[in-house]
C-alpha cells in the first residue's frame, strides 16, 4: 500500500507523487521531495510515511513555515485520510 500525493499548487502543480514507505520533503532532498524546488520549503520540512499500522502519516520536521493539514498547523504526527489537504512551504 502506498500514498499518492497530488500537487495542486506551487512548482509541482499537476504532478502526482507516490510514497511507498517514506518521503522527506525539503529543499535539500532529492526529487520528488524537493517539490519542484519550492523556495518556501525548509531544508528538511516534513516527512510523509506509512506508520507501523500501515496508515499514511505526516509530521513536520521543525520547518520554518510549518506544515498544515486541512488548514490546521501540525504540532505532532498526524494520520492522513483520503482527500486531506497537505500544505508545506
Amino acid at each position: 500500500m502506498g500514498i499518492t500525493l497530488r500537487c495542486t499548487a506551487g512548482p509541482s502543480a499537476g504532478e502526482s507523487i507516490t510514497v511507498e514507505v517514506e518521503l522527506v520533503l525539503g529543499r535539500d532532498q532529492s526529487e520528488p521531495g524537493r517539490l519542484g524546488g519550492d523556495p518556501r520549503l525548509s531544508r528538511r520540512h516534513a516527512r510523509v510515511f506509512v506508520d507501523d499500522a500501515g496508515r499514511p502519516t505526516v509530521e513536520d520536521l521543525g520547518s520554518t513555515n510549518g506544515t498544515w493539514v486541512n488548514g490546521a498547523r501540525l504540532t505532532g504526527a498526524r494520520i492522513l485520510a483520503t482527500g486531506d489537504e497537505l500544505t508545506a512551504g
